[in-house]
């Protein structure tokens, strides 16, 4: 039907004039006219309803056909206002009114609904009606476009009937109010109900009881007397009410207009404007408190979904988060009879799009990497983003082959997908772990673990590869291992199982063991109370990040560690403690602001602290490392560059770094008796590190007869078991480390 009144009939004229008839163009016009005639008959019936309802002739304060023609121009076209035309003039001599008179009212009519419908268009406001912003514009409209009947009919008025101009701008008045109520009620009843389906089930029941309800109390009003009969009407008003929440919009207006034809069928002729004015008062405020109350709950109830949506949905990409997308896991995971593949991916040079092109260029390129995988992958499959540019899948009833199968299909797509912004090309890829869970067993952490470990060791093959876990990997099984530390490590931290360790380092001409000068080392205590060493855990730490954490814990412990042992009077400016420090420490902007708020905390100073930095970490990080250590160097901290000669270049670096210290890699050390080159090698480093004005360590001093050869060759200091072995440290210093060599 709707595609019928939308047939494009004044396109035919032209044809016409042309001689250029198609049987096509000729069915569409002769079903235009079908219609037209059809909607002309139905809205001139509905005006001589409305008409005859009147005990006598007069005015009528709701005018169906005005609203009614309204929503049919709004809805199928402006060709059809002979409708609107018709009608009103047939109503308008229903109730008396001379042909010539009538067919003004019908013109009237006709500019009056064009005027409202071109306002409703220019202002851009939708037939369903929305929300209430889209109902004040349309009420506006309507405003505007019947406040055209007052001028006019006033002139009317005062031309065909003689009437005074203070009469005829009353009339005026009337008809704007009665084009204006029409409107508002019957308008949104043929638009709306589309757009708001008729509810089902118990809901059908209570609204086909309240409008029975309402009909037997307008019926009951009938018999009262006419003087209080517009003031007992207010009573319906609470039905009216009840059937919006019930049924909605569509349900709403279909009970004002009930309520409407019940008021016309029995309300009395107006003695006076007011009592007019009263009733289509109450008549309008039924209508609005309908539509109102039924707006305002469904924007609750769709503001309500679309919250849970949120809840459960990323908010850039549309997908699945991670708390709705490990809910759903763990519901797949718990039948033991279904098998799934768990999928990983995380994008492959992501940042560079974002430090090149910008965050929003970022967010564009996610949104379309989501919808990338949407229309790759299976109906049936699940697709989540995690958090940045890591995203999950999880596809149900694939063996390993086939869950590969749609691994490699999604790299390939990633891989042939480009993203284009402001003239830049941008070809990505994805690294993919592919886990196959064990249904009954296994939870989404351990599923969602196992897939990250695999599109880990997918990057470190060389990226854009996918990689299945498997248990019996040893790759992986060291990643697996490495990522528990790194929950065992936080937990290390909050439960102050963390201790610090000092082992002594001697003067080689002197090697008499005291506690001014140590390196402090760090240790971790275990659950079950074991002391686990360092190359356990710190591997872990680096590789996930926690290092910055760890060594800001070990500078706050050691700081008030030489507090207190500085309060017990047994400081002396001979101190030295070694802290090491890591290089993503060294590349941590706030890292020295925070060592000088530890040193004024504490109030120590600043001589009294050494930093050792590994040669690899400040190599890798030269300009970082070279701009501290000028920072802290300049304030009076010393620094010592540990394992030194272990790394290709070694001295290269060496004189652009403001070094105290020469820490001799232990690996030369502890062969020097026995390996010639070695020996030559110790020599190399303790003769450069005194040319450059550096003192050298050696580590790894393991007998009294290596010492003896480090003293020989002149080394300066000496560290390792064979002087003392790392020890507990605490504010009272161990005895351990009083004793002499």
């Amino acid at each position: 039907m709707r595609t019928l009144y939308r047939a494009p009939a004044l396109a035919i004229l032209p044809a016409m004039e042309r001689g250029a008839w198609t049987l096509p163009q000729v069915g569409a016009y002769t079903r235009y006219v079908g219609a037209l005639v059809l909607c002309t008959a139905l809205l001139s019936f509905v005006a001589f309803l409305a008409a005859s309802t009147q005990p006598a002739p007069g005015f009528i304060p709701i005018w169906p056909s005005s609203g009614i023609g309204l929503a049919l121009l709004w809805r199928h076209g402006a060709r059809f206002w002979p409708a609107v035309f018709v009608s009103n003039t047939v109503s308008s001599m229903a109730v008396g009114t001379p042909l010539l008179a009538a067919t003004g009212i019908g013109w009237l009519e006709v500019l009056i609904a064009m005027c409202a419908l071109r306002l409703l268009q220019h202002w851009k406001v939708q037939m369903s009606l929305a929300d209430v912003r889209q109902f004040m514009g349309f009420v506006a409209a309507l405003l505007v476009a019947s406040s055209l009947a007052i001028p006019i009919d006033a002139v009317r008025m005062v031309v065909l009937f003689e009437q005074t101009p203070q009469q005829a701008l009353a009339y005026g008045a009337e008809y704007f109010l009665s084009a204006t109520f029409s409107f508002l009620i019957f308008t949104p009843l043929l638009l709306s109900w589309s757009y708001q389906p008729f509810p089902k089930g118990v809901k059908a029941w209570v609204f086909v009881g309240s409008m029975l309800a309402l009909v037997i109390a307008g019926w009951a009003v009938l018999s009262l007397n006419a003087v209080p009969q517009d003031r007992l009407l207010f009573p319906l008003l609470p039905i009216v009410v009840v059937c919006a929440l019930v049924a909605g919009l569509g349900g709403a207006s279909a009970a004002c207009a009930v309520l409407t034809i019940v008021l016309n069928a029995m309300a009395p002729a107006s003695a006076s404007i007011s009592d007019t004015l009263l009733r289509s008062f109450f008549v309008l405020s039924s209508a609005l408190a309908g539509y109102l109350l039924a707006v305002m709950f469904r924007e609750r109830e769709r503001t309500a979904t679309e919250l849970e949506y949120r809840a459960h949905h990323d908010a850039l990409t549309g997908l699945l988060n991670r708390g709705e997308f490990e809910h759903r896991v763990n519901a797949a995971l718990r039948d033991p009879a279904s098998s799934h593949a768990l999928l990983y991916l995380d994008l492959d040079q992501f940042r560079v799009v974002n430090d090149t092109c910008g965050h929003a260029a970022g967010d564009q390129l996610l949104r379309d990497v989501g919808v990338l995988l949407t229309s790759t992958l299976p109906r049936s499959a699940m697709v989540a983003r995690l958090g940045g540019d890591e995203f999950s899948i999880l596809i149900s009833g694939y063996s390993a082959e086939s869950a590969l199968a749609v691994a490699e299909s999604l790299r390939r797509a990633i891989n042939d997908f480009q993203f284009v912004h402001l003239g830049r090309t941008f070809w990505l890829s994805v690294s993919t772990g592919v886990v196959l869970p064990e249904s009954g067993t296994d939870s989404f952490e351990m599923a969602l673990a196992d897939a990250d470990r695999a599109c880990y060791q997918a990057k470190e093959e060389g990226r854009n590869r996918v990689r299945l876990f498997a248990h019996s990997d040893r790759d992986i099984a060291v990643r697996r291992a490495e990522m528990d530390w790194v929950s065992r490590l936080r937990a290390a931290i909050d439960e102050n199982r963390l201790q610090l360790y000092a082992q002594p380092i001697v003067s080689v001409e002197s090697p008499k063991v005291s506690d001014a000068h140590v390196e402090l080392l760090l240790r971790l205590v275990d659950e079950s109370g074991n002391l686990v060493q360092p190359m356990a855990f710190i591997p872990a730490a680096e590789r996930y990040g926690l290092m910055p954490t760890l060594d800001r814990w070990v500078v706050e412990e050691a700081f008030t560690l030489y507090a207190a042992h500085a309060a017990t009077g047994q400081g002396s400016s001979d101190d030295s403690w070694a802290i090491n420090l890591s290089g993503a420490t060294l590349g941590d902007a706030g890292f020295p602001a925070f060592l000088k708020r530890q040193f004024a905390v504490h109030g120590l100073r600043f001589d009294v602290i050494c930093f050792e930095i590994t040669e690899t970490a400040a190599i890798n990080n030269l300009a970082q490392a070279r701009k501290f250590m000028r920072e802290m160097k300049d304030l009076g901290c010393r620094f010592a560059l540990d394992d030194f000669g272990a790394g290709a270049s070694s001295f290269s670096y060496l004189q652009n770094l403001p070094v105290d210290y020469l820490k001799i890699d232990a690996s030369f050390v502890t062969d020097i008796m026995s390996n010639p080159v070695k020996d030559v090698m110790v020599r190399a480093i303790n003769q450069i590190g005194h040319v450059m004005n550096i003192k050298t360590i050696a580590e790894g001093v393991e007998s009294i007869e290596l010492l003896a050869r480090l003293a020989a060759i002149g080394v300066d200091y000496a560290q390792g078991y064979a002087i003392g072995r790392p020890r507990p440290f605490k504010a009272d210093r161990p005895e351990s480390l009083r004793a002499s060599v």
